[in-house]
């Protein structure tokens, strides 16, 4: 174990690769026998049907093209394109995108090994305790659980890569690394929107440097200096041209003085929530800023240089940075995936100051005890993914077996959007009915109205035109109700016609004179009214 810690020289770097690809594996693997979940229906429908001859375009429109019926200016071209090559690889089998998803999640964990391995001080240690708690981090659950976490797999991978990049150009001057970043760099900001901080993220590594000793550093010309934000910088003005063509105005950023005064207002606020995401114990985080705050004290007064630019580094500039996005734009806690990342390096850091190298017992138990608290709490959070994908998979069967009723037959679709806090059908429906999910789509074959939360948007829902139309069914049309119940599962019954009828009338008479109503409750008072 002594030895595991310590790593005198990188040739036990491959070993400690492997470890952490198996400890990803192991707390990942039952995620693979899964199903699609959410926006995952959406996804392989638009994937498997997009051609690709219309996907240049995708670099000046919005990434959905409408399909939830508004834009939602995300110009996101190529992870549209990883999508679309995985929905011809694998179409409505979810065990291929799976394992992609945990493939990339493996890569990042490497990445990040390699990230802090190669900026501050060159520990082995650090490296990979890092690397171990960003594998087995809660917050991940989410992300790696459910395919639509692609979205944040896929340029954090780029994102890191482009960092490794840059700062082996910094230590060695190969031209090499430069390509590579000003690739990996364009790849990631057409991949998703919030990789745009990579420059600031540079220049503040830069900025650490900047006063160490010239012995410490091979002798460089100017253009070497400058030469990585030349690159990043012609990459952002690519990348903003686009944005600008596709959404118009500010290029599809909200920056109007009074969002900014908002912004300034709700500031701590945000930045506690964004906190509270990251530490899987909330109660930890007045303890963790503390520790790191002595680590930072100690850092100084023992002149450990390259331990208090790496606190730095990864502390409040990586938080606060890979954060800035999220203050324009919405946010949800696995959206911190590429700021967990730091945070796990900043605790790595603040350990290897804290605690001696010649105290490796005092570390290895440390590090024992923070990755058990991060498993203790990520293993209930993947199962309630996997739960919700067996959920998922046992009401698409339930609705593929109403394949056989009369065409034209009316069917209802009381789906729950959410299961203890795991999407399950949320802006689903219809597209679950579709292709490749259903042949021949029960869109087609039945007259259809799903519950608001599966809707594919439900601000849509009260003008859905299936409302009307079953106003006015004929008594002989069947009728059917597809339902979750907790204990029994997915099941169907017949309905009346009649009965059904009058509700649909009595539910459009509700939408236009109680539009305050929470939808949620009119579909209630519709479905009991059906029954």
């Amino acid at each position: 174990m002594r030895r595991l810690l310590t790593y005198a020289n990188g040739n036990r770097t491959p070993l400690a690769l492997l470890a952490l690809g198996l400890v990803v594996i192991a707390l990942y693997a039952r995620t693979i026998g899964g199903y699609f979940l959410a926006d995952d229906f959406a996804n392989v429908v638009a994937g498997s049907t997009f051609p690709l001859w219309r996907w240049p375009l995708l670099f000046f429109r919005d990434l959905s093209e409408g399909a939830w019926g508004v834009s939602l200016d995300l110009l996101r071209p190529l992870a549209v394109l990883a999508g679309i090559i995985q929905c011809r690889l694998f179409l409505a089998d979810a065990t291929g995108y799976r394992v992609v998803s945990l493939a990339l999640h493996i890569i990042n964990v490497w990445l990040l090994f390699a990230v802090v391995r190669s900026s501050f001080g060159r520990s082995i240690f650090a490296a990979f305790t890092a690397a171990l708690l960003f594998a087995v981090h809660p917050i991940h659950a989410e992300t790696v659980a459910w395919i639509a976490g692609q979205s944040d797999l896929l340029p954090t991978a780029l994102f890191l890569g482009a960092l490794l990049s840059f700062i082996r150009f910094r230590r060695n001057g190969s031209w090499r690394e430069v390509i590579v970043l000003f690739g990996l760099a364009l790849c990631a900001v057409f991949t998703k929107e919030n990789t745009v901080v990579l420059p600031l993220l540079m220049f503040a590594y830069d900025a650490l440097h900047f006063r160490r000793r010239r012995s410490d550093q091979i002798p460089r010309p100017k253009l070497h200096l400058l030469l990585p934000y030349f690159g990043i910088l012609l990459v952002l003005v690519a990348y903003f041209t686009c944005r600008r063509i596709a959404f118009g105005g500010a290029a599809g950023v909200p920056v109007a003085a009074a969002s900014l005064l908002t912004l300034w207002q709700t500031l701590a606020t945000k930045y506690l929530e964004y906190s509270s995401y990251l530490l899987w114990r909330p109660a930890l985080l007045w303890p963790a800023a503390l520790l790191v705050i002595a680590a930072a004290v100690v850092a100084i007064k023992a002149r450990q240089w390259e331990a208090l630019r790496s606190i730095t580094f990864f502390g409040p500039l990586w938080f606060v940075l890979t954060t800035a996005p999220f203050l324009f734009t919405f946010n949800y806690p696995r959206h911190m995936y590429v700021v967990a990342a730091g945070l796990c390096a900043l605790i790595a850091a603040t350990m290897g100051v804290l605690v001696p190298a010649r105290y490796w017992l005092v570390r290895a138990t440390l590090v024992t005890l923070l990755t058990c608290s991060c498993v203790a709490a990520n293993v209930p959070a993947v199962n309630r993914w996997v739960e919700t994908g067996i959920i998922s998979k046992n009401m698409h069967r339930t609705i593929r077996r109403l394949a056989t009723k009369p065409p034209g037959s009316v069917l209802i679709l009381d789906l729950p959007g959410a299961i203890r806090d795991a999407h399950l059908f949320h802006w689903s429906s219809p597209f679950l009915l579709r292709e490749p999910f259903c042949s021949p789509p029960l869109t087609v074959r039945f007259l259809v109205l799903e519950a608001p939360p599966s809707y594919y948007n439900d601000w849509f829902w009260p003008q859905h035109s299936a409302i009307d139309q079953i106003a006015k069914i004929d008594l002989a049309t069947p009728a059917y109700l597809v339902v979750y119940d907790e204990h029994r599962g997915g099941r169907h019954q017949k309905l009346d016609a009649t009965k059904l009828r009058d509700a649909a009338a009595r539910l459009r008479l509700r939408l236009s004179s109680n539009p305050e109503m929470p939808l949620r409750l009119h579909w209630r008072e519709f479905i009991d009214s059906a029954r």
